[in-house]
């Protein structure tokens, strides 16, 4: 029985040491030179869904103020859903002073209602007037090259959807490191993934999309969802345009924003992020899911069964330990540059550990329990 379980785990760790390879190698042949062009100005209509933002808002405001993009080629629309703060008191004062073409329109809370944020979304595109959608978060902030680098990436690519690259504001510490090193490896994987034709994952702080492509798919249509909105679009139009999905790898297109500052947040966000995994109708992204679960928690089992015993186990458990070190951390080293991650590179090790833990035990809690609290609100 224990030498069957060793090949399995053997088999399992060598299979996920090819895929993070393979995620290495489509990295690295994925160059900026590749998607930026120059071509003329499209028109974008960025949304921007805001709860609860009054100490971020005014960030990215200012930032999309800042765009050096033609003012009449895009408009900013701030959809306002149901803030208990000063948010929107916030952009109805920077609109006074301000040349943006910027709209807010505030949302009221519904009884019953689970799709907040594709709701707010999804009211900010019948409301926009342009045939590119570009999203964000209020809590993020861009480059002033932000737009020209989308809209260059656009015509060079013909994409139906772009997905933007997303990282964490540095900060000092294992935890800030921790999520670093996660988020921009999940981020570089979309990037992998997408170059393969058949993107994993993305993130709606920085996604652009054709309005038509949008309304052909049915919008994102999966109500019973309060997360994914991303996600489930994302496949949606995969479905209906194959190999029309690109990811821009360009610094310019970068849009970062901050850590979770405590432990509760942190769990909080990645509930959200995950709740609804099991129910996207991808079957790769699944199988993907399933190996990088199986690739950590193989290994705590295996550990314990070492432990346990006796010493013939302990060579197999090291052999497969290695392997996944070693894949790891060739791919958080190809990554390092772009993401800035060379400062947090003495955390990797514990970083390593803590994931295997998190990856195993916490993940698959929070995929199973879809309740979570966020910004105030209870949801299903």
């Amino acid at each position: 029985m224990l030498n069957f379980l060793t090949l399995i785990l053997l088999i399992i760790q060598l299979i996920y040491f090819v895929y993070i390879l393979v995620l290495r190698y489509q990295w690295n042949k994925v160059t900026p030179e590749q998607l930026v062009s120059k071509h003329p100005y499209l028109n974008f209509s960025v949304i921007i869904p805001a709860r609860n933002e009054e100490h971020t808002i005014l960030k990215i405001l200012k930032d999309l103020e800042n765009q050096i993009y033609p003012i009449e080629k895009f408009e900013v629309i701030v959809i306002d859903d149901a803030s208990t703060d000063k948010t929107c008191a916030h952009v109805l004062e920077f609109i006074k002073n301000s040349k943006l073409p910027l709209k807010i329109f505030s949302l009221t809370d519904e009884q019953g209602l689970n799709i907040y944020k594709k709701r707010a979304i999804e009211y900010g595109i019948l409301k926009s007037s342009f045939p590119i959608i570009v999203t964000t978060d209020a809590d993020c902030q861009v480059g002033p090259n932000w737009l020209k680098t989308i809209s260059d990436a656009f015509q060079k690519t013909g994409s139906k959807m772009l997905l933007g690259p997303v990282k964490f504001t540095h900060q000092n510490g294992f935890f800030q490191a921790f999520q670093q090193m996660e988020f921009s490896g999940l981020i570089a994987v979309t990037c992998a993934t997408s170059r393969l034709g058949h993107p994993l994952m993305c993130n709606g702080a920085n996604i652009a999309y054709d309005k038509s492509a949008f309304k052909e798919v049915g919008g994102y249509g999966n109500d019973r969802f309060a997360s994914g909105d991303d996600m489930f679009l994302l496949h949606k139009i995969q479905k209906k345009y194959p190999g029309k999905i690109h990811f821009i790898k360009h610094l310019d297109a970068m849009v970062e924003t901050t850590t979770k500052q405590s432990l509760d947040e942190f769990l909080g966000q990645r509930k959200r992020w995950v709740s609804k995994n099991r129910f996207l109708p991808d079957w790769k992204t699944i199988l993907i899911g399933a190996l990088t679960y199986a690739a950590s928690v193989s290994l705590l089992i295996y550990f314990f069964l070492a432990l346990f015993s006796g010493p013939k186990l302990w060579p197999p458990f090291l052999i497969s330990l290695f392997l996944k070190v070693l894949g790891d951390g060739l791919f958080i080293l190809s990554i390092s540059s772009f993401f800035n991650l060379k400062s947090v590179s003495q955390y990797f090790l514990p970083c390593f550990f803590t994931n295997l833990i998190y990856t195993s035990l916490i993940l698959p809690y929070s995929s199973l329990n879809g309740r979570y609290t966020w910004k105030g609100r209870k949801v299903n």
